[in-house]
């Protein structure tokens, strides 16, 4: 019976999602994207085509917060791709560099990905120096990262990619490393090529 009202109620929620009229996370992290990060890559002229990688139930709206940008979005979970935007590929991360040409992205964000499925530390480095490679020169690689044990996979400041990058102040936030508040400790991490 449980697992009915689970499904009648998911079916409702990406109905209101097609409407677009669908819920929205209500977490400081979601917040933080929504009301500081989105709106600077919004404005800023310099950024045209951003990536975003993982997508879920509350992310369906993010095309619409940067109106007139090339919004793809990558996800390796099939049953996740109503909530990508019209470019939306199926795949890991790992893979990215199979669908994109080296320096052609302005942004990549990875958010809730590393440590939540993207687990494995040569994994996460060779994603990271993919995205990193994808990336146009003074392009922007915004992760968010949940900074408790159980979804810390490994220490992001020992990463060889990360540390051939450059830590960038990001606009909206006046900082290069901003912790949001709650209970996972989501930390946002801002980079430039």
């Amino acid at each position: 019976m449980n697992k009915i009202i689970r499904e009648l109620a998911r079916s409702v929620r990406d109905l209101a999602l097609q409407l677009g009229l669908g819920p929205k996370l209500n977490e400081d992290n979601r917040r933080v994207l929504e009301k500081s990060i989105f709106p600077v890559l919004s404005a800023d002229p310099s950024v045209n085509r951003i990536l975003f990688v993982g997508c879920h139930w509350y992310t369906w709206h993010y095309p619409k917060l940067v109106p007139g940008k090339e919004f793809c979005t990558l996800e390796i979970d099939p049953r996740r791709a109503r909530y990508g935007a019209s470019h939306h590929i199926i795949d890991s991360v790992e893979n990215v560099e199979q669908h994109f040409q080296a320096s052609s992205i302005d942004v990549i964000m990875i958010l809730g990905v590393i440590g939540w499925g993207l687990d494995d530390p040569v994994a996460i480095e060779s994603s990271l120096a993919a995205c990193q490679n994808l990336l146009r020169g003074g392009g922007m690689l915004i992760l968010g990262c949940d900074e408790v044990p159980e979804h810390t996979p490994v220490d992001l400041q020992q990463s060889a990619t990360l540390q051939s990058s450059t830590p960038f102040v990001f606009p909206g936030l006046q900082t290069s490393r901003y912790r949001c508040e709650g209970d996972l400790k989501h930390t946002f991490l801002f980079f430039t090529k």
